[in-house]
């Protein structure tokens, strides 16, 4: 199977439907990316659902790269194509404006279900529905889809330029901290964050004429190398990835050389997020 072949197309003359107890999830990436990325990429193959973006062709690339991960043994329904379901290679993209998804995802609540569905009778759209059986209360409504032909090939299919070792983040915080630092930047009205990395601890200073404060995250070491450093946009960046911090209990940071700085986390009970930063350049 030609993996590029794969698009909205394919969906039309089938059925998908898939629900997420986590339903809160999907809200909160997307109040995370909303001020990054314009079109959002799912992806349904026999393994899971995934949803990713890429901006490295847009004006402001700060925000390079994303990726969501949910396992398909994590939905409480799963109904997808056969010949997906049977084949390892198989795969369905599904492009959507970002903008148009958040305004579907924007209310709903901790406890409830997402259900995400194909019907095959209303070609080009995707549908979300919303339900919480213990308040007895649902709503409904749908995306249109993208024209996939009109993506780049690297949005349709991010590949990571850089690696990473997924074993050994710099540092791991809990995501309250993390988020406690992130919108002091908020707070004393800073542009910028600067975040300086070390082997096994993770800096971040942010201030402004007056004031500077700083939150050391992980494990200090003596004599330590610095590996890593930048500046971060606060409204674009880092005030955007503190809106994940709800659905987490920790966050795991990467970074060193000029590789992006990643910020990884559990999504939920349900798969994984992570972001990657870019820092400003002058």
């Amino acid at each position: 199977m030609d993996e590029t072949e794969s698009s909205s197309s394919d969906i039309a003359g089938h059925s998908i439907h898939m629900a997420l107890r986590e339903g809160h999830i999907l809200k909160s990436v997307l109040d995370c990316t909303q001020v990054a990325f314009a079109e959002l990429i799912f992806k349904v193959t026999n393994t899971g659902f995934y949803m990713s973006a890429d901006n490295r062709t847009a004006e402001k690339k700060e925000t390079l790269l994303c990726n969501l991960t949910l396992p398909r043994r994590n939905f409480e329904a799963w109904a997808i194509p056969p010949e997906v379901d049977q084949d390892d290679e198989a795969e369905i993209l599904i492009p959507v404006d970002a903008g148009n998804l958040r305004s579907l995802t924007n209310g709903i609540l901790k406890k409830d279900m997402l259900i995400i569905w194909v019907d095959p009778d209303d070609v080009g759209t995707l549908k979300l529905e919303v339900q919480n059986v213990d308040k007895k209360r649902s709503c409904s409504g749908k995306v249109k889809l993208i024209d996939i032909s009109k993506l780049s090939e690297h949005v349709k299919k991010p590949v990571l330029p850089f690696e990473y070792d997924m074993n050994r983040p710099n540092a791991t915080v809990s995501a309250k901290e993390f988020q406690k630092a992130c919108k002091a930047g908020t707070q004393l009205k800073a542009e910028t964050i600067r975040v300086i990395g070390y082997e096994t601890c993770v800096m971040f200073e942010v201030g402004n004429m007056e004031v500077t404060r700083t939150f050391p995250f992980g494990v200090p070491k003596k004599d330590q190398k610095k590996v890593y450093e930048g500046e971060f946009d606060v409204k674009r960046n880092i005030a955007a990835v503190a809106k994940c911090c709800t659905m987490t209990t920790d966050v795991r940071i990467y970074c060193s050389g000029r590789n992006p700085m990643l910020i990884a986390m559990n999504a939920g009970e349900s798969g994984t997020f992570d972001i990657y930063l870019v820092p400003n350049h002058k």
